[in-house]
């Protein structure tokens, strides 16, 4: 299982060590049980041209293993979730001119291939209609949510689905107040 924390991306640089900055989960989405997890290792991956450890921790009684993965990173994809939000806000003009613009353009038509699900799947934000164009929801969710990264944490957190596909590793928690 996969869940999205919290940290900064000079926050988490400047530690080195993940567990330092990450908090091990209070609850266990299996199991329901409190106090349960104990550290279980990292594994690397890069997000752009940068190598970031991830935390992983363990449940002792039911063995579901966690990666507390920070919210600046996209999960499955190789860059921050800053870039991919730059280029999704960008007029066409200026996404020409960014370095990995066939990477991010191919990350764009996931976003116009998913957004609709989210919304079907969601209803979020609720109290307001959404939008029907994928930049207009871009920008809907960005704005309800504060930033990207608080917007993917809340949608992976509360929903079990990511801005640009739903992934078995983010599965809808049992024990989360939305």
């Amino acid at each position: 299982m996969q869940k999205l924390c919290e940290v900064s991306l000079e926050v988490y640089l400047a530690a080195g060590n993940p567990f330092d900055v990450v908090s091990r989960p209070e609850v266990c989405d299996r199991c329901g049980r409190v106090g349960c997890f104990h550290r279980h290792g990292t594994y690397e991956r890069y997000v752009g041209s940068r190598v970031v450890k991830v935390a992983r921790f363990l449940c002792v009684l039911c063995s579901l293993s966690v990666s507390l993965l920070p919210c600046f990173v996209l999960p499955y994809r190789n860059q921050l979730v800053q870039k991919v939000d730059a280029y999704f806000m960008a007029e066409q003009q200026r996404r020409v001119e960014m370095s990995d613009m066939d990477l991010l353009r191919r990350y764009w038509r996931e976003w116009m291939g998913h957004f609709d699900t989210i919304q079907r799947d969601t209803g979020w934000p609720a109290g307001e209609p959404l939008k029907r164009k994928p930049k207009g929801y871009w920008q809907q969710i960005r704005r309800t949510a504060g930033t990207i990264e608080a917007a993917q944490r809340h949608l992976t957190g509360c929903y079990g689905i990511s801005l640009l596909r739903r992934y078995a590793c983010h599965k809808r928690p049992r024990h989360f107040d939305c």
